[in-house]
């Protein structure tokens, strides 16, 4: 991945991927629809 493209701060996606049971890294990355279905699963655990 080039660096000058890179829109998003890596350390914000980190800091949102420890509460990853939410979705909020997904939705960070643009990545909607797989958001959503970690936000109702709580993360994948309860499928």
């Amino acid at each position: 991945m080039d660096p000058a493209k890179d829109t998003h701060l890596k350390s914000i996606g980190y800091i949102l991927w420890l509460f990853g049971f939410t979705g909020s890294h997904r939705f960070y990355y643009g990545k909607p629809i797989t958001g959503i279905l970690y936000f109702f699963t709580l993360g994948l655990l309860f499928i």
